[in-house]
């Protein structure tokens, strides 16, 4: 079962590179003016609107670490939004400075959700981010890996979450109007529209979901995108589905793990130069600006 939903998972990626691939980009030139790329998150301005998303186990990649995977972030200009994290792990991100959250998983122990809260707003977190695709393995049962049991997860759970801390609470793995609409409900300060490297078969690639959502979501709060972005361009027609800023991460990993700190800086500043560039081109002063009839899903 696991070796046939990893075929399927290879076969989502394909889709995604093909959604991707199917939106084609208007330009236009008069009155435009060069893009600022400045960028605000809870109200905190960034560098860029490309955010480093959610990344765990970091010393399979490099052995300087999440210490090192963050540093790179953030000597990009951007946020650094991780997987699971050991608490000193964040506490050591945190203590240099770095604009960080962790992913809190979905324990089955609600106490320990209720801890990691409270130990990432002590220790000077930005956020509080929770996945909630993994509930459940590729066999339907409760996730249960070396760092806990995971259980389910109602609206009001959320709620509680969420009214418990100062942090903005994230909810990550949102890929229906539903979801979008009891995130908003349980008061989420933002969403992240991601099908987690398509975690089960067949998965609908986040840019497919990401009009429906948006429409629910309504503007009240932030819908970030997490799915396959690898370069500027693709930031670009990120932004024109809709969305209020775009994560990265396999593109990241793949330089941190060739050059650590330095080339996941130097893949940051690429990107987004590449996306000042589409947008120099298209007539968007800032990404507010880029709007949705600037891409077109070709039929040829």
């Amino acid at each position: 079962m696991a070796e046939a939903a990893h075929d399927k998972r290879i076969n989502s990626n394909l889709l995604v590179d093909a959604f991707f691939d199917s939106l084609m980009i208007r330009y236009s030139y008069i009155d435009n003016v060069e893009p600022c790329m400045d960028y605000e998150l809870f109200g905190k301005v960034y560098k860029t609107p490309i955010l480093g998303a959610a990344l765990g186990l970091h010393t399979r990649f490099h052995e300087s670490g999440s210490l090192g995977y963050a540093r790179g972030i953030a000597s990009g200009g951007s946020v650094n939004f991780n997987g699971w994290i050991e608490d000193e792990e964040l506490e050591a991100i945190c203590a240099e400075g770095i604009p960080s959250a962790r992913g809190v998983k979905p324990f089955a122990d609600h106490d320990r959700i209720y801890q990691c809260i409270e130990h990432d707003e002590k220790c000077g977190a930005i956020a509080v981010c929770m996945d909630l695709d993994h509930i459940f393995d590729v066999d339907g049962r409760y996730v249960d890996a070396p760092y806990g049991k995971c259980g389910r997860q109602t609206l009001p759970d959320l709620r509680g979450y969420a009214s418990s801390t100062s942090l903005p609470f994230i909810l990550k793995g949102i890929l229906t109007a539903k979801d979008a609409e009891k995130a908003v409900e349980a008061g989420a300060a933002a969403i992240i529209v991601s099908n987690h490297n398509n975690r089960f078969p067949s998965m609908i690639p986040p840019l497919a979901a990401l009009p429906e959502i948006k429409k629910a979501v309504a503007g009240q709060i932030p819908v970030l995108v997490d799915g396959g972005i690898e370069s500027g361009v693709e930031a670009f027609k990120a932004f024109a589905c809709g969305a209020d800023g775009v994560m990265v991460c396999r593109t990241l990993m793949m330089a941190f793990s060739k050059g650590g700190p330095q080339a996941v800086t130097e893949k940051l500043i690429r990107m987004t130069d590449e996306l000042r560039g589409i947008m120099a081109n298209t007539g968007a002063s800032c990404v507010s600006e880029i709007r949705t009839d600037q891409v077109v899903r070709r039929d040829f």
